[in-house]
């Protein structure tokens, strides 16, 4: 008697393990959580797929990552960069969200700027051409906020995966250290926005220094609860870079708005 004819399992048939809630399952998703199979280690080229991908859909991640990224953001850090990533809006669209918030944020505080009066008077005052660009250009990088959190953000997202690959083992990738970078990032914006609040107050504005004092010791716990670097040194080495590049780019751009400046008076 002939036995039916029956297909042999293959490769493609064989159970995929959820890598956000380890359901076994076939297919393209998750029955269970939704999460797409084909979902593997970050890598650049995921990197900016998932990045343009999440550019069309703001859901409620977006304030399931800000909770998170407030009260733990090494945990978002490892859950992304281990494929647990439905729960999260990605780290650049909620970038670009926060940056949003922000600028609506600083458009209703009111100004506590006691600097640029002093500015104006030293250009009045100026003896020289050069000395009135001088005073101009250094009011230009003081009142333009976008310029001072391209200056305190881009060194931290170049360096740290330039220095924490030295420092990982090898264990981790560049665009796992640049995505942990834009969260970190992402997490003072929550912070700062948290804080806000503080910036109405009429004693002035502590906020700004309690973002910046968060800044820096949650983002050291963060990668270093993340990353688990090995050896010491590292953030000596991450601190001193970070300083020295900040001061090279206010110089370069302070160069930049004293030469453009100049061509236009």
């Amino acid at each position: 008697m002939e036995k039916p004819y029956t297909e042999s399992p293959t490769a493609a048939d064989a159970p995929i393990t959820c890598l956000n809630c380890g359901e076994a399952c076939s297919g393209n998703y998750c029955p269970n959580c939704g999460q797409s199979t084909a979902t593997s280690r970050l890598r650049p080229r995921s990197f900016m797929l998932d990045t343009l991908s999440g550019l069309l859909r703001v859901n409620r991640g977006f304030f399931f990552t800000s909770w998170h990224l407030l009260i733990h953001p090494w945990e978002v850090i490892r859950d992304y960069a281990a494929g647990r990533r439905v729960r999260y809006l990605a780290p650049v669209s909620m970038l670009l969200v926060l940056c949003l918030v922000s600028v609506v944020a600083d458009s209703l505080a009111p100004s506590s700027d006691s600097l640029s009066p002093m500015l104006d008077e030293r250009m009045a005052q100026a003896a020289t051409r050069g000395a009135y660009w001088f005073y101009a250009a250094l009011k230009y990088v003081w009142t333009s906020p976008v310029l001072q959190n391209l200056i305190f953000f881009i060194p931290a997202v170049i360096l740290v995966p330039v220095i924490f690959r030295k420092y990982g083992g090898g264990r981790y990738n560049a665009a796992e250290y640049l995505m942990a970078s834009i969260y970190m990032v992402d997490a003072f914006l929550v912070f700062d926005i948290v804080v806000f609040p503080l910036s109405l107050l009429p004693m002035g504005n502590p906020g700004m220094w309690m973002s910046w004092l968060y800044a820096l010791s949650v983002t050291v716990i963060s990668l270093s609860r993340a990353f688990r670097p090995r050896g010491g040194g590292w953030f000596a080495v991450t601190l001193s870079a970070y300083v020295v590049t900040v001061l090279a780019l206010y110089f370069i751009i302070f160069v930049i708005a004293v030469l453009l400046l100049s061509r236009s008076l």
